[in-house]
């Protein structure tokens, strides 16, 4: 990785605001180069090229960084490990829980956590829908995300009170607000550095 890759990442953690220390760092970076190395051959995630990486998986996923409420927190379809382990190795006092119904991602995540020795992360392969965790969480967030309603009611029940759901989107969602009006949320229009395109984050308050 060269040092002008690194030099551009640092500047988005800067941009974010996020105070990241060396070790945080080289964890992060470790991460995308061992992606690379399992996608040529399981095919985890589209987004190949290092930089593309850099903006879509790890500084997409940290700038909900402060949005991250309470000790207990959940990812949701957490796919190759994104938006949960870069979230977890700089937060690493919270306990994260990656939930993933696909086996082959799963088994990447945990072999991601033990190499980059991330110790507060538990992986769990299983559809969010048969989950029956024995504590509720203060944040869930979900990335990949079809309908937020339908999102919102498989999660709530998990979900302490006073808890807040995290769902990132890209273009304001209009017209999947209107499925969640019976709850308290809010839009927020995130800006990730090196991207080109719009994300917003709902927040819905439970």
């Amino acid at each position: 990785m060269s040092q002008t890759t690194v030099e551009q990442f640092i500047a988005g953690l800067e941009t974010l605001g996020l105070s990241v220390n060396q070790k945080q760092i080289d964890q992060l970076l470790n991460l995308l180069v061992l992606l690379q190395k399992w996608n040529r051959t399981y095919n985890l995630t589209a987004i190949k090229g290092l930089h593309q990486m850099i903006v879509w998986h790890l500084l997409d996923s940290l700038a909900l960084s402060i949005y991250i409420d309470g000790d207990q927190i959940l990812d949701v379809g957490t796919g190759a490990g994104f938006p949960g382990l870069p979230l977890a190795i700089i937060h690493p006092l919270q306990h994260f829980v990656l939930l993933d119904s696909n086996l082959k991602k799963t088994r990447f995540v945990q072999q991601a956590v033990f190499e980059l020795g991330i110790d507060n992360v538990e992986v769990v392969h299983t559809r969010i829908q048969d989950y029956q965790p024995e504590h509720q969480f203060d944040t869930v967030f979900a990335r990949a995300v079809s309908s937020l309603a339908d999102m919102v009611d498989n999660v709530t029940r998990l979900v302490n009170h006073g808890g807040r759901i995290l769902l990132p989107k890209g273009q304001f969602p209009q017209t999947e607000i209107t499925g969640i009006i019976d709850y308290e949320f809010s839009v927020i229009k995130l800006d990730i550095p090196g991207m080109d395109a719009q994300r917003h984050l709902v927040m819905v308050d439970c």
